[in-house]
């Protein structure tokens, strides 16, 4: 009698829109019991629990396994609960503070990034503040500039990006969240850059190294625009990205 080999299962994500399986791999392994895969409020990352007992953060985006980067004891199970800190999700009048940091941004900016002049992912140069990279895209008026932001360290604990244009203080808009797929069609008018489309503010989870969220900044004209990064309302980093088109380059 012949038998049948043993069949060892596997971690896979489906997306229920599109049917699309993605196997996890050997990285993941199996879970064993209950509480050993959690998503976190914002689903940006799946927790699981691997066969080693360590905890892997799954990009369900991309696959892409990594790790929480600080070292803990055997893990058996795992539980998520609001940060009792968290920033709302209400889009507050920039503080005096926030508005002379986007002073300083423009002037005095810890990096500088050119939407001319992109940077790829894991590059040395890669203009960063505090422990994140920003990577955006050529920029063509009235569309919506992709940008990457990447963790070149682990970022601890949630953070708020804020932004404005240097000339005037006009707030930046974007839109990193999954409803960056759902955007309409291009060209877009200044007043929905401007007021309909995205949000005044992103809030970032925390992110392990390695780990990196996409989406798009709705820069409503060229020039320079600041970026500011804050925990807690406590600036962690400034930045400025100067915007050119191909006739101001």
């Amino acid at each position: 009698m012949l038998k049948r080999p043993p069949i060892t299962p596997r971690l896979s994500l489906v997306n229920l829109l599109s049917g699309v399986e993605r196997p996890m791999g050997a990285d993941v392994g199996t879970p064993k019991r209950d509480g050993s895969m959690v998503w976190p409020p914002d689903s940006r990352w799946l927790f699981v629990v691997t066969e080693a007992g360590r905890v892997a953060a799954v990009d369900p985006n991309t696959g892409r396994v990594g790790n929480l980067g600080v070292r803990l004891p055997r893990i058996e199970q795992l539980a998520i609960r609001a940060a009792p800190n968290a920033a709302s999700s209400a889009a507050p009048t920039p503080s005096p503070t926030t508005r002379g940091a986007a002073t300083s941004a423009c002037r005095h900016p810890d990096a500088i990034v050119s939407t001319s002049h992109p940077v790829p992912v894991g590059q040395p140069a890669a203009p960063s503040i505090g422990p994140l990279s920003f990577h955006p895209y050529p920029y063509a008026p009235g569309t919506p500039t992709k940008m990457i932001i990447n963790a070149e360290h682990n970022l601890v604990r949630p953070a708020v990006m804020r932004g404005f244009r240097c000339s005037d203080r006009r707030v930046l808009r974007s839109l990193f969240s999954r409803g960056a797929d759902t955007l309409p069609n291009p060209p877009y008018s200044e007043h929905q850059m401007t007021t309909d489309l995205g949000g005044p503010l992103v809030e970032l989870a925390a992110m392990p190294v390695g780990g990196n969220l996409g989406g798009y900044a709705l820069f409503s004209s060229p020039g320079q625009w600041a970026i500011i990064l804050t925990e807690n309302e406590t600036t962690v980093g400034l930045l400025r990205i100067d915007v050119t088109t191909a006739a101001t380059r």
